[in-house]
């Protein structure tokens, strides 16, 4: 038994697969957003118990997480000192001399994490290649541990200048910080980014070691936890990157799981899409918190290599995922102005939005969508979770009061803003880059997504909204369709010239033999990955790169000159010129080792129903107001049936809103497809 488990703000998410006959169970339950493991625990505990399995036949778990993220966002991580070259302490501050928002002076520069007086300069020198220009001073090593310990730290990063060149003196030092003082959390920028930029190494670094203890008391507990059940289950982590790594992995690059439940949804909807012949579209996950769009084109997801949290750069290969404060506890509030407003404050799990029940007292999108009729006005959850219809409408008529609008008109125009903050997320991925969204179908995922979906398609003149069995779960789903990943990298500016095979091939077989060495590590054989290799190529100047894939054979005179040109192709692609006479540098090496892709027999998705409507009830609708909407159980769908609408089809993780004008079929797979009417 194989098990997803993803933890949001608000809920997390379970999905057991039996890899034998391809039986899906799922299972929902509350956050514990005080200790995210208490939840994830219990919840594969209850899974296990509802699929009747023995926990000897748990086999594995792949988990999604915020707490590396939260932990940022809310400065919960650890004390962390800065050990670096001399001159080179404030680093941190000066940055790349920009402001965060150049029209805004007022506007705080992200919090360093390693606060200027917990900074140690080492007078120590090497020069770009790597060779030495300065041992570090026998009396500064000895001074630093003293220090460290005076200081009271719970981690250190070390980060020398051209550490990527060579990282002996960074071990060097390391090394004596892990012997004289065990207790303390200690990694290196060789270990964590081996790339040059000084400013986003150094801050990738010191935000890492800052995780280090959080994230290693979290999987230490899951971990546990895990193994308790069943001694021989093996724990994954979800990477930005969209494929998962070791719990041992996690532990030692916290940093490496900034989007990890984002990143899981993609390849969630990757694998659904393809079940549903669909290679382009643009995914939309609203859980309780925010809304997470992604464009998918060939059904492939772009890869960024490195990212923002909190306002740092953090250098980490990441799915192109964009993230707005809008999800189903998103409060909506007035400002100073007396306009509404929709997030980014949250609800959250505890005590969440005022239709759950739990004492919330703020009115959130989900309470709009209460009210009108587009939730279960009895039950959400499979019937687990009982609504306060009343609390809901009591929450929403306050804030009409102050409006001064009916209920029905505020509750929706908190849907309108919402779906409004939604289609200015979509654009930015879409318009901003010369995508037309009309030429993509939308995936709507998560608990909100599909009460959302059909809006805010029709908004953006999308005309396929596909819903997948489970929206509600897709993350947790992509956990178990998602590849085991480890991504290497190293910096060499390398000029492309006649000659320059040689020292390409020397720097592809270094890195090739640190992926050896993580492969003997993880105890894995050399047929269980698939290896690609890639090289940064800029043109000499330039202070950005483009990737081309230099492959894994021979290295001469020939394929460097083809790569050159492959370079002076992609350029012109990209930027619409290439200057085929400018010199060519190569920046750095990258290989990426992918684990095999998991193939599982399909679960039995025929309907138990007849396809009619379980009830009837009173929705609200821009076009025609309150209106007369059949309301259908998912689970009495007949597959290849086509309906039209007005309607709302209820299952246990979400009710999907399907719009007069729009009509909805369900594909053998399972997919649900609205369309608009010809």
């Amino acid at each position: 038994m194989l098990v997803g488990i993803d933890i949001g703000g608000t809920f997390t998410d379970v999905v057991a697969l039996d890899p034998v006959n391809g039986r899906v169970f799922l299972h929902k339950l509350p956050s514990t957003n005080d200790n995210p493991a208490f939840a994830a625990l219990l919840g594969l505990r209850e899974i296990l118990a509802q699929s009747g399995t023995d926990h000897a036949r748990l086999e594995g778990v792949s988990h999604g997480t915020t707490v590396a993220t939260n932990a940022v966002l809310q400065s919960r991580y650890a004390r962390t000192a800065l050990v670096t070259t001399k001159g080179f302490r404030d680093v941190l501050d000066i940055g790349r001399q920009r402001r965060p928002d150049l029209w805004d002076i007022d506007k705080d520069k992200p919090d360093p994490i390693a606060a200027p007086g917990d900074r140690f300069e080492i007078d120590e020198r090497l020069d770009r290649n790597g060779d030495i220009l300065k041992e570090p001073p026998a009396a500064e090593i000895a001074a630093l541990v003293p220090w460290l310990r005076t200081a009271g730290v719970e981690a250190v990063a070390v980060c020398f200048l051209h550490a990527y060149a060579s990282s002996r003196h960074e071990e060097r030092i390391a090394g004596e910080i892990r012997r004289r003082l065990p207790g303390v959390y200690v990694c290196t920028s060789a270990e964590v980014v081996n790339e040059f930029r000084e400013y986003e190494r150094f801050c990738s670094t010191v935000v890492n070691a800052s995780l280090l203890p959080v994230m290693d008391r979290y999987l230490a507990e899951l971990e546990g936890g895990v193994r308790d059940l069943s001694g021989k289950a093996f724990l994954r982590v979800m990477q930005s990157s969209g494929g998962t790594m070791s719990a041992t992995a996690a532990r030692e690059k916290p940093i490496n799981t900034f989007l990890s439940g984002p990143s899981a949804g993609v390849i969630g909807a990757v694998a659904v899409a393809a079940a549903a012949g669909q290679g382009d579209f643009i995914t939309l996950d609203v859980g309780g918190t925010s809304a997470d769009v992604c464009l998918v084109e060939n059904g492939q997801s772009q890869l960024r290599l490195d990212q923002r949290i909190a306002g740092l750069p953090v250098k980490t290969p990441t799915v192109d995922v964009h993230t707005v404060g809008t999800g189903g506890g998103s409060i909506a509030w007035i400002d100073a102005s007396g306009l509404l407003k929709v997030g980014p404050q949250s609800a959250g799990a505890t005590p969440g939005p005022a239709c759950y029940g739990r004492g919330g007292t703020m009115p959130t999108v989900s309470d709009a969508n209460q009210v009108l009729g587009r939730l279960n006005p009895d039950t959400l959850l499979g019937g687990r979770l009982k609504v306060d219809w009343e609390a809901a409408n009591g929450v929403i008529s306050n804030l009409a009061g102050e409006l001064n609008l009916s209920p029905t008109e505020a509750a929706f125009g908190v849907i309108r803003i919402a779906n409004a903050q939604i289609v200015q997320a979509i654009r930015v991925i879409s318009v901003e880059r010369g995508h037309d969204p009309r030429d993509f179908a939308l995936l709507a995922a998560g608990g909100g997504g599909p009460a959302q979906a059909a809006e805010v398609a029709r908004e953006l003149g999308i005309r396929k909204v596909i819903v997948p069995a489970n929206p509600g779960l897709l993350c947790a789903y992509g956990l178990l369709h998602s590849r085991q990943r480890a991504d290497f990298s190293r910096t060499r500016l390398i000029p492309v010239v006649d000659g320059a095979s040689g020292a390409i091939s020397d720097l592809r077989d270094d890195v090739l033999a640190e992926v050896g060495a993580w492969r003997l590590r993880e105890g894995k054989a050399p047929d269980d990955f698939e290896i690609a290799c890639f090289g940064d190529f800029r043109y000499g100047g330039q202070d950005s790169e483009l990737q081309v894939e230099i492959g894994l054979g021979a290295i001469d005179e020939v394929v460097a000159a083809s790569l050159r040109n492959a370079f002076h192709d992609a350029h012109e692609a990209n930027y619409g010129y290439a200057a085929r006479a400018q010199r060519v540098e190569l920046v750095a090496i990258r290989i990426v080792a992918t684990g095999r892709q998991p193939r599982y027999p399909a679960d039995d998705l025929s309907a138990a129903g007849d396809g009619r409507p379980s009830a009837t009830r009173s929705v609200w609708f821009e076009d025609t107001g309150w209106t007369d909407t059949p309301i259908y159980q998912r689970s009495s769908l007949i597959p290849g049936t086509r309906m039209d609408g007005p309607a709302i089809i209820e299952q246990m993780d979400t009710s999907t809103l399907v719009l007069p004008g729009m009509s909805f079929t369900l594909l053998a797979s399972g997919v649900l497809v609205l369309e608009e009417a010809e």
